[in-house]
């Protein structure tokens, strides 16, 4: 993701689905990492994501 928003010209929005996190420290955490580097939009995703049985 770092290498897109970094060399691209157009503005980048991010998809991320549950936030991809397990808490809400995480998701804040990824979301804050993401605005950092520099995308301007979020879109979280109210998907979750299970894997196993």
């Amino acid at each position: 993701m770092e290498r897109i928003i970094r060399s691209e010209n157009l503005p980048v929005t991010v998809d991320i689905e549950g936030g991809h996190g397990r808490s809400v420290s995480e998701v804040k955490e990824n979301v804050s990492r993401i605005i950092e580097l520099g995308a301007v939009g979020i879109n979280i995703e109210d998907q979750r994501l299970f894997t196993g049985s």
